[in-house]
């Protein structure tokens, strides 16, 4: 009798998944779906938005793990929910609700991010290919959960609309170095 894999061994359940042993999906669900409904329930999202995305999130989960030079960098649940909140956020930008949202209601940075390692941390890593001024303005806005008003104060900003400004350039910047090559 084979042993089973423990809710901690992520490569057990990574290789439970590609053999598509349906327990190991419930595993996944029971400890990650609460943390992504709550962040798309704070987004402007519903129950069913929710539940959609954490159905594409399985997907595009078993497509990547089935790539043959596929290495998990971070945790399992980690991955996962940034999985998910990617999902989220590019179907935010495909809708009204993005353009009628001045700022995201991120869960914390611990519901998505829990190895303890810094250097698995594919966000602090992108995180420091960035200026300081961005790493503050992002942590603000994304981590601490501060409305683009108190960021418009606090970095001294002339209106809301320079805020936004700013945020936008911050971000693209984060993207820029996530996508390169």
């Amino acid at each position: 009798m084979t042993k089973s894999p423990t809710l901690n061994d992520d490569n057990n359940i990574l290789t439970a998944l590609r053999n598509k042993q349906e327990k190991y999906f419930e595993i996944l669900y029971v400890q990650n779906y609460p943390i992504v409904r709550k962040f798309i329930l704070n987004n402007s999202g519903s129950e069913n938005d929710a539940m959609d995305i954490f159905q594409e999130t399985m997907i595009v989960l078993l497509k990547n793990i089935s790539e043959e030079n596929f290495q998990l960098t971070a945790s399992l649940s980690t991955y996962t929910c940034a999985i998910s909140r990617n999902l989220w956020l590019k179907d935010l930008r495909n809708t009204k609700h993005f353009r009628n949202t001045q700022s995201l209601d991120f869960v914390s940075e611990t519901d998505f991010i829990t190895s303890q390692d810094e250097e698995q941390k594919p966000l602090d890593k992108l995180m420091k290919q960035i200026s300081e001024h961005c790493q503050k303005l992002i942590n603000r806005i994304f981590f601490q959960n501060k409305k683009i008003s108190e960021i418009e104060k606090e970095f001294n900003y002339s209106n809301t609309h320079t805020a936004q400004n700013q945020k936008y350039k911050c971000l693209k910047k984060l993207k820029e170095e996530a996508f390169k090559k």
